[in-house]
């Protein structure tokens, strides 16, 4: 029987985001030696380039080849409605999940002059410093990777494209489920070691116009389906971080790679296996950073027998 997934690939955060931001490009401020790195990690990602894809396994291509929504009877997302509405009534009543309730607070872990940036930071996001001192550091982290500019965009969350994929499948009865439990990212981060977590808030410090101008970059990239070099991009940005090693601040960015995308894609592979037993059209949308690379989901698609082809 024909087993057809269609992979979308999704950009955190919602598209107006954009408009509020700066018109420039991270591209712009690059050097030629920066940029010329940039070019040769992108091209040393397998599956690069291109939002859409389509496996399948058994079956003849071309008749596998219609990947409408409408037609499919499965939508794999990485957080389903209800797995939200379970995170949010989870940190509701467990504030520990996101706030550091005993121990020292961030001041007290940071030297002062990353603690000035990290303030500086807050304060340009509207918030204040002595309650975001208690923010567990891989939080806030995530916080602090949405530029200024977006802030407004990000409060309305429904705006994201994968809420507004899940929409369209509800209005059309599609069933849609998580590839993980809700929990999977609150656990994944919290369980990493405190001076791994400081790493990972350090390589987020960036300057405000520098955050703007890698989004408009990353949208760039994005939009012209290059989506290994939106990841690599930020990586090209860890340069612009005051004060950061580069040593320190690439090793952090591997740490982030292997325990955000690559670790849960091999643990989403068995999950989309085994959606296969019951359904014969899939649709899997995921974060745009998942699909490219040697762990990413297209190549390991490809080791467990499925055909897979770009779609334009």
């Amino acid at each position: 029987m024909l087993r057809l997934l269609t992979l979308l690939c999704l950009i955190c955060g919602p598209f107006a985001a954009l408009a509020n931001c700066s018109t420039g490009s991270l591209i712009d401020r690059l050097s030629p030696d920066q940029r010329g790195a940039l070019a040769a990690a992108v091209a040393a990602a397998p599956h690069g380039e291109g939002l859409v894809w389509q496996a399948t396994r058994d079956a003849d291509l071309i008749a596998a080849l219609r990947p409408e929504i409408a037609a499919a009877d499965l939508m794999l997302v990485e957080a389903s409605r209800d797995a939200q509405a379970a995170l949010q009534t989870a940190v509701q009543q467990d504030p520990s999940m996101i706030f550091i309730t005993d121990g020292p607070t961030l001041p007290e872990m940071l030297d002062e002059a990353t603690w000035d940036l990290l303030a500086q930071a807050l304060r340009e996001r509207g918030m204040m410093p002595a309650l975001a001192s208690r923010f567990r550091p891989w939080f806030l982290m995530a916080t602090l990777s949405v530029p200024t500019c977006a802030m407004a965009d990000l409060a309305n969350v429904r705006a994201g494209l994968d809420n507004l994929l899940m929409a369209e499948a509800e209005a059309l009865g599609l069933p849609v489920q998580s590839l993980e439990p809700w929990r999977t990212l609150f656990d994944l981060l919290g369980a990493a070691p405190d001076a791994d977590q400081m790493a990972m808030l350090r390589v987020g410090l960036l300057p405000t116009d520098i955050q703007e101008d890698l989004l408009v970059a990353m949208l760039d990239g994005y939009f012209a389906g290059r989506v290994s070099e939106v990841w690599e991009l930020g990586r090209v940005a860890l340069g612009f971080v005051p004060g950061l090693d580069p040593a320190e601040g690439a090793l952090a960015y591997d740490e982030m790679g292997a325990l955000l995308l690559d670790g849960r894609n091999r643990a989403w592979l068995p999950v989309i296996e085994t959606a296969t037993a019951d359904h014969d059209r899939i649709i899997v949308a995921v974060g745009a950073a998942h699909l490219p690379g040697k762990a990413g989901l297209i190549a390991l698609l490809q080791a467990a027998g499925w055909g897979v082809e770009r779609l334009r």
